[in-house]
């Protein structure tokens, strides 16, 4: 689990204007399995997860990732 604090250093440092999703009682990363973090999900307007990335990904690589999925 992540401290609110350390999540928002990370965001200003990156200049990421983004929705975050805070797994404050670990039950999101429970249901995903999610083991590492930073975790990015990539999900449409119907709910449904279109693309998955863990790690750290910069303003472009989000941008281009983006942008795939709307082809």
């Amino acid at each position: 689990l992540e401290d609110k604090s350390a999540v928002a250093s990370f965001l200003r440092r990156g200049n990421y204007v983004l929705p975050v999703l805070l797994d404050e009682d670990g039950k999101i990363g429970e249901l995903y399995k999610i083991n590492t973090l930073p975790a990015t999900f990539f999900i449409n307007q119907n709910g449904a997860i279109k693309d998955v990335f863990i790690g750290v990904l910069n303003a472009e690589e989000i941008k281009n990732r983006v942008e795939k999925l709307r082809l």
